[in-house]
């Protein structure tokens, strides 16, 4: 993988930083004569993927929460008398 592919821009969404990480770890594991600089660059940019990930999985969970709560909130509304 050159650096114009794995390239320094951020995903658009989880699934493509999801498959940019696995490419990294397919090269990574695929190639024995890795070249060490490469595998550092490799190893840098699997690490900005995997916060970024965890950043999306976060956001996720929130907007989740705030959802079940909300649906919480309008079944109690609906259940008491007027």
């Amino acid at each position: 993988m050159s650096d114009s592919d794995a390239g320094n821009d951020e995903p658009a969404t989880y699934r493509q930083a999801a498959s940019e990480i696995e490419a990294i770890l397919g090269a990574i594991e695929g190639d024995r004569n890795l070249d060490v600089d490469a595998l550092a660059d490799q190893v840098e940019r699997a690490s900005t993927l995997i916060k970024f990930c965890y950043a999306k999985l976060e956001t996720a969970e929130v907007r989740v929460r705030k959802v079940t709560e909300d649906l919480k909130a309008s079944r109690s509304d609906e259940e008491e008398p007027s």
